[in-house]
């Protein structure tokens, strides 16, 4: 027998799947249930509608993030560091989506009641940026006229606005490529003023 929570599972990735092989707007309720082996009753247990598996896409790739970090080398300097993990941001998001389903993603938490939730400080988007400006900081590496908070929510909106660009362009030129010049720039204007 399944279980609850695979079978929840086993929905979020079937569509996920799906809305990457035909456009969201393709895929029905009907084949999601029918592509995953379960019931409309199985599916209507955990989502009131299609458009609320999309939010489901958020956690999953915090998780990729915060498995990143865990990761990375944090003996680098921190302007590098901000530099390696917004590539990543960059280059997750344009392997796992296309700038079709990146925009419903959009639209989807746009419609949403508690939108705070996407853009908390404890969300692990700005709480990684946060750590790695906050150690910055305390080596000497970044100036302090910002604080790392602040560094963090500045990355967040230009991660954001790169994202926006590319889903406008339906994807005409590389997110990573043309993202990482953005950031890049920013990254530049956080190193005290000597080292600039």
């Amino acid at each position: 027998m399944t279980s609850n929570k695979s079978l929840k599972d086993r929905l979020i990735q079937t569509a996920m799947n799906l809305f990457a092989q035909k456009s969201y707007n393709e895929v029905t309720v009907d084949e999601i249930i029918h592509a995953a082996g379960t019931s409309k009753g199985g599916f209507y247990y955990y989502f009131k509608s299609k458009e609320e598996l999309l939010l489901y896409w958020l956690p999953h790739i915090e998780e990729l993030y915060v498995n990143w970090y865990e990761n990375s080398d944090k003996s680098l300097p921190a302007d590098q560091q901000l530099v390696n993990f917004c590539r990543y941001s960059f280059r997750t998001t344009e392997c796992e989506t296309s700038p079709a389903m990146l925009s419903e993603i959009y639209s989807a938490q746009l419609k949403i009641s508690h939108k705070e939730r996407l853009i908390h400080v404890q969300r692990n988007l700005y709480v990684i940026l946060a750590d790695i400006a906050r150690i910055g900081q305390e080596r000497g590496e970044l100036s302090r006229e910002d604080s790392y908070k602040t560094i963090s929510r500045i990355l967040v909106t230009a991660i954001r606005g790169s994202m926006y660009e590319w889903c406008l362009s339906n994807g005409a030129s590389s997110l990573e490529e043309s993202g990482i010049k953005i950031i890049k720039h920013l990254v530049s204007s956080f190193k005290p003023k000597s080292d600039v």
